[in-house]
């Protein structure tokens, strides 16, 4: 169905982790301080992949109301400050939060020989990070100096880092984006920066969305084309298991599949608990005692409204979705195929609606 893939990975940083004590709660509030314990004013406090978010007033107290539950990190940034993301952020009911400084740090310089040039290098961070389609040229970081990129001989990747979050303007989609980088790398099957030789790319960080003060309606109608047959749109209608020729279909290698022999989904703790059950088509591997060992991974091939073709790899067992259709394990869920080649010139925030 599918021919040759290349994986990508994307995640906002999934710190996602189960509450058993306030799942129902939709407000989160805090101080936030500095060393001396002096309140910090105008520290930003959001809701990672979203476009929930706040600053402290002059107290350093900040509130945010929720419309429904998430389990995405809560992340509190200040200039100058270390990032603080908290987990897990509905199992206390007010935070007291104290920023550390970071730490002065001289970057270090190697000379050591690189047939590449920075040029070279920042092309195919835009394209791998950004995407190479039009929504991703409609993107430009404000701030792409402060990106340092390095390509490591011995496992022939590309990695870049940035000591400041990245300010994304987002031309294509009508989104100013802050995007604190925590890693980036493109793995390459040769020395090669050569987009036929890519075998993965992956980006994790931290982001916080906001909307033009004048969002255009061709903006609007580009952000509702972006979510349909998206990776969004697949936990989202996955999490309902919604499937059906107008929306996603399954495959296990060229032959349709029922869902429910695929999925088991059930509630619980607010969230929907995903199961990815076993191949019956599969041989049976017994362990050393005579019980079955469960497959590492298992994949499927994917087709949206019966055109666009992509391929899902789960190397999990289980993982949670949130309401918003944020999951728990996303450094374990790749894709491959059209929903593979999606960058940040097609994100949109875990709160989007269509």
């Amino acid at each position: 169905m599918l021919n040759r893939l290349c994986f990508l990975y994307f995640s906002s940083i999934a710190f996602f982790l189960l509450s058993f004590q306030v799942v129902n709660a939709q407000v989160v509030q805090g101080f936030v301080y500095d060393e001396r314990s002096l309140p910090v004013v105008g520290a930003t406090v959001y809701f990672d992949g979203t476009t929930i978010g706040t600053t402290t007033n002059t107290e350093g107290f900040f509130t945010i109301n929720l419309k429904a539950f998430s389990n995405s990190a809560l992340v509190v940034s200040y200039m100058g400050y270390q990032t603080v993301i908290i987990s897990n952020p509905f199992e206390v009911i007010t935070h007291s939060i104290t920023l550390v400084p970071k730490p002065l740090t001289i970057r270090e310089v190697f000379v050591v020989p690189n047939p590449f040039t920075r040029e070279q290098m920042i092309k195919v961070f835009r394209q791998e990070f950004l995407g190479a389609n039009w929504a991703g040229r409609r993107c430009v970081i404000l701030n792409e100096d402060d990106i340092d990129l390095y390509f490591d001989y011995e496992s022939n990747r590309l990695e870049a880092t940035s000591l400041k979050p990245l300010q994304i303007e987002n031309r294509y989609l009508g989104y100013r984006v802050e995007f604190d980088l925590v890693e980036f790398y493109v793995k390459f099957n040769k020395r090669s920066l050569k987009r036929d030789f890519i075998h993965s790319s992956l980006f994790l960080g931290t982001s916080l969305f906001a909307d033009y003060p004048e969002v255009s309606n061709r903006q609007l109608r580009r952000r509702h084309d972006s979510y349909l047959g998206s990776q969004l749109n697949f936990f989202r209608d996955l999490a309902k298991m919604s499937w059906g020729k107008e929306g996603f279909m399954i495959f296990v290698g060229s032959l349709p599949a029922l869902p429910n022999t695929a999925f088991a989904v059930k509630d619980t703790l607010g969230l929907k608990q995903v199961t990815i059950l076993p191949d019956p088509q599969a041989p049976q591997i017994l362990d050393v005692h005579g019980n079955p060992i469960r497959p590492k991974a298992r994949s499927f091939n994917l087709l949206y409204r019966r055109r666009q073709q992509s391929m899902v790899k789960f190397s999990t067992s289980q993982f949670y979705i949130d309401a918003h259709g944020n999951n728990s394990h996303p450094n374990q869920i790749a894709f491959g195929g059209e929903m593979g080649k999606r960058r940040f010139g097609n994100l949109l925030p875990l709160d989007y609606e269509p």
